[in-house]
């Protein structure tokens, strides 16, 4: 599974050790209709390319409780040395703490991947050859 336009790819199994069951099934999902748009970029680092460097550049900030779960900031790296800003939103599942959401704060954007509208015109858009 790429999860991404790029050649980026993650192991089913890496995915189901630290992603929960739902955004793996909609990930998959998504990634099943032709020609979709929902995804430009890695779904979970909001990049099309990673360079080995920008790990440096890895911070997470505290948890906070949300919503049954926890939420934190993490920031990774970019080119440039720049940095991008992420809310990861974490819960438990099968007594693993496991990623569920990620959203963009630097370019407050979140991949569509909740949006049942988005989808739905998706596959349509697909089916129809648009």
């Amino acid at each position: 599974m790429s999860l991404t336009s790029s050649d980026n790819e993650y192991s089913p199994s890496d995915l189901r050790v630290y992603v929960s069951a739902d955004t793996i099934k909609r990930l998959d999902d998504i990634e099943s209709i032709p020609e979709q748009d929902l995804l430009g970029s890695d779904y979970f680092a909001y990049a099309q390319d990673y360079d080995p460097a920008w790990v440096s550049a890895l911070n997470v900030g505290p948890a906070k409780s949300f919503m049954g779960g926890e939420v934190m900031p993490v920031w990774i790296g970019r080119e440039n040395g720049g940095k991008v800003e992420l809310q990861v939103f974490v819960r438990r599942e099968a007594g693993a703490w496991k990623i569920y959401r990620v959203r963009d704060v630097t370019d407050n954007y979140e991949h569509p991947i909740f949006n049942a509208g988005a989808i739905a015109q998706a596959k349509v858009a697909a089916e129809s050859g648009l």
